[in-house]
């Protein structure tokens, strides 16, 4: 037995890191609670308007006292946070921005976006998980935006659209808004993205297949030696306490294994 500065230091701290984990994983359950509740605070301080949409569903238009910003949200039913600043805009300018949030319920991105926090609690140190949950939120934009494209039928006028939006915009947790950074992007790939192709659902899918392999080879590959590792921390934890009983540094591997 040869003590090892790097396994003391990860078995001394196996129960602090396992507690602190946890503490955050519940800190995380909470604020996602804290925040769904704060949704149906919203809805229940906000003034209330019913609205059957040219897509034939019904929605509640909730008129709020503070600068959310236009965002939508499901719970037990459809909502779209709209701003008094919204009366500027014509009646075509206001059917994109509807049609943009109608696409966000469609997708049912509130019960994604949940799912995704409630995942965060368990993946909260996993890099990967923070890449996908950043790819889905720019892919769910983009979706919105090509959505409320094909209603209004004009990239320019949509784009035009963001630009005189984003102003107004601010961040509603759960809740769809135009980020700041993203904006340039989408304008971009609204005015310069070639025209959809038949085929265009299956490539994505195609893109979705591969990214799903790659990581599933990547756990395919990486798990065996995170096992062997856990193996050896594992042993080299017997040998220490069977070193700091006996006094001894030698001993039988086979008794010990």
């Amino acid at each position: 037995y040869h003590a090892n500065i790097a396994y003391d230091l990860v078995l001394g701290s196996e129960n602090w890191f396992l507690w602190g984990t946890a503490i955050i994983g519940g800190f995380l359950l909470l604020y996602l609670l804290f925040r769904i509740g704060y949704l149906n605070y919203i809805v229940f301080k906000s003034e209330k308007e019913l609205l059957t949409f040219d897509d034939g569903n019904k929605y509640v238009i909730l008129y709020t006292d503070k600068p959310y910003g236009v965002a939508s949200f499901q719970l037990l039913k459809k909502y779209i946070i709209w701003q008094e600043e919204m009366s500027l805009l014509s009646e075509e300018e206001k059917k994109a921005i509807l049609w943009h949030e109608i696409s966000h319920i469609q997708q049912k991105d509130t019960w994604i976006k949940i799912t995704l926090d409630a995942l965060q609690s368990i993946w909260v140190f996993n890099p990967a998980f923070y890449f996908l949950r950043n790819e889905l939120d720019r892919l769910n934009e983009f979706i919105a935006d090509e959505f409320a494209v094909q209603k209004t039928g004009s990239k320019k006028f949509y784009a035009n659209i963001l630009v005189s939006m984003k102003r107004y915009q601010k961040h509603l947790a759960l809740a769809q808004a135009l980020q700041k950074s993203m904006l340039r992007e989408r304008i971009e790939l609204l005015l310069h993205q070639p025209k959809p192709k038949k085929y265009a659902k299956n490539t994505l899918m195609a893109q979705l297949l591969m990214v799903t392999a790659l990581y599933t080879l990547t756990a395919f590959y990486s798990i065996p030696y995170v096992d062997s590792q856990l193996e050896k921390a594992a042993f080299y934890e017997t040998l220490s306490k069977a070193s700091e009983n006996s006094g001894q540094y030698v001993f039988c591997k086979k008794c010990k294994s």
